[in-house]
């Protein structure tokens, strides 16, 4: 710091530490990979999503020698491992990978094929151990399960060992807004020229994919994440205005990149991810104006801010008149016309009964990791509506059975899968994360209130569908909580030694 800086009190600003800008990298690419990879949703994408968060933990825990441009003060060596060890998440976490590693381990049912038919049998097993399933690895398995959650964790406790810096948080969420409006623009073109093909080239269920990624409503639930960072820099902008009696900041520019994804959700056409999207825009525009009202701009003409509402009415206006509202209207009103009976919000009901069923027949231990699509059709049967469809053979309709991969509920899912036990450890790291949200009060904090309205829009939408086994959306969420734990700890007096 030079004499005219000390005379300011202008803190230098300091530049990353090599093997952070590195890890800023590594993990930036992975969060930009995940919706482009068809949601990663497949064996390829998951294994290239567990190779880059392996990465990105490994640069983390390097020990960081910070000296000269690095540190304002004395020199000093900062490791992370001591960090790792005190971070409850990590042992929470290694805690449910564990627990997954028995049930792989110790299965009691083999998957068997004889090319046309498949069947589980049954084996000896460890029976006061978690047990699970031997199933195919390219379909559903244990050890799939143990991959795409071990990312998962990797890459959390690298953002929350590795970033010491707000800088590099920004920039993290930057690029995250960036790419979901990429997303959002390239999934509104998919829409408007009508193309039957993902990205216009990949083979996908026509009114199905949004983008790239193949189911809609996952589409429509990684769209609001990205909403809810994207507001939650929006507001940090502002606030930062406010306090430094700044006329101009960019956060206008964030409320744009909003209602754009917006914009996006709509043209999915998922119905709840449409209803959670518009909550989470009013959510945030209304504390964006409170902000405006709370920290009143410093004198001088209101022109700025006419222009920038003026902007962001005409982009609303010019965004709604190309929405295909009257198939968007028609989704809606077959769903309140019919409410309960609607054929697709009765087959959830009834899968999620069968889903409770296959629980109370192993509540404790569960039947597995990954073995709700093999052992699910055992209870589908006594539910006929979900077990047999009519389909068209091209002379007349002939009954089929209904494949369900998923039970579009992820709490009922996760308990037919890991029981009680199993259960009770995922649902741990839940209980922390809300209890670090109160006590840290992160509503109050503009990239806190993102973490919290994220959380919030998820633990709703996984009631409905199955948002949390897809690792686009897992891990999305998951860094967006770290990035907003990681940035409130550093602002809070506790966190005034260690480095910024």
């Amino acid at each position: 710091m030079n004499a005219l800086d000390r005379f300011r009190k202008v803190p230098r600003r300091l530049k990353l530490h090599p093997l952070e800008s590195l890890l800023w990298s590594v993990v930036a690419l992975q969060l930009c990979f995940l919706p482009w990879a068809l949601g990663t949703m497949h064996v390829w994408s998951q294994g290239i999503s567990f190779g880059l968060g392996l990465a990105a933990f490994s640069l983390a825990l390097l020990p960081r020698n910070y000296r000269g441009k690095y540190v304002d003060g004395p020199p000093f060596r900062f490791l992370p491992s001591r960090k790792l060890i005190h971070y409850p998440i990590f042992w929470m976490g290694l805690a449910v990978l564990g627990y997954i590693l028995l049930q792989a381990l110790n299965p009691a049912w083999v998957y068997r094929t004889n090319g046309r038919y498949w069947w589980l049998e049954s084996v000896h097993f460890a029976k006061w151990l978690p047990s699970g399933m031997d199933t195919p690895f390219a379909k559903a398995s244990p050890w799939r399960t143990l991959m795409v959650a071990a990312t998962a964790l990797m890459t959390v406790c690298a953002i929350w060992i590795g970033f010491t810096r707000r800088r590099a948080l920004h920039a993290l969420l930057v690029v995250l807004v960036l790419n979901g409006v990429a997303f959002a623009i390239v999934g509104i073109a998919e829409k408007l020229t009508g193309t039957k093909e993902i990205l216009w080239f990949i083979p996908g269920k026509p009114d199905y994919f949004f983008a790239a990624i193949i189911y809609k409503n996952h589409a429509a639930e990684y769209l609001n994440l990205v909403l809810a960072a994207t507001l939650g820099l929006a507001l940090w902008h502002r606030d930062q205005s406010g306090r430094r009696l700044k006329r101009a900041d960019p956060s206008a520019v964030f409320l744009l990149a909003a209602l754009a994804l917006f914009f996006a959700d709509v043209f999915t056409t998922s119905r709840l991810g449409l209803m959670l999207g518009t909550a989470a825009l009013l959510a945030g525009l209304a504390a964006y104006g409170l902000l405006l009202i709370v920290q009143r701009p410093a004198a001088g003409s209101p022109a700025p801010l006419l222009v920038t509402l003026s902007l962001l009415a005409v982009f609303l206006g010019l965004g709604l008149s190309q929405v295909d509202w009257s198939r968007l209207s028609e989704r809606f009103r077959v769903l309140y016309a019919e409410r309960r009976f609607s054929t697709s919000v009765a087959n959830r009901i009834q899968a999620r009964d069968a889903t409770w069923d296959m629980f109370l027949a192993h509540p404790l231990k569960g039947w597995g990791a990954g073995g709700f699509r093999y052992g699910f059709p055992l209870f589908q049967e006594k539910y006929p509506k979900i077990y047999t469809h009519q389909v068209w053979d091209g002379q007349k309709l002939v009954p089929e059975h209904m494949s369900w991969e998923y039970a579009h509920n992820d709490y009922v899912q996760c308990l037919a899968e890991f029981g009680l036990l199993g259960g009770a450890l995922i649902g741990a790291i839940g209980i922390y994360w809300i209890v670090q949200m109160v006590r840290h009060r992160y509503w109050s904090h503009p990239v806190g209130f993102a973490a919290v309205l994220a959380a919030g829009l998820t633990a709703i939408h996984c009631w409905a569908d199955f948002q949390m086994h897809n690792p686009a959306n897992l891990i999305t969420l998951g860094a967006i909580l770290a990035v907003a734990s990681s940035w409130v700890s550093l602002e809070r007096p506790a966190a005034a030694n260690e480095p910024e």
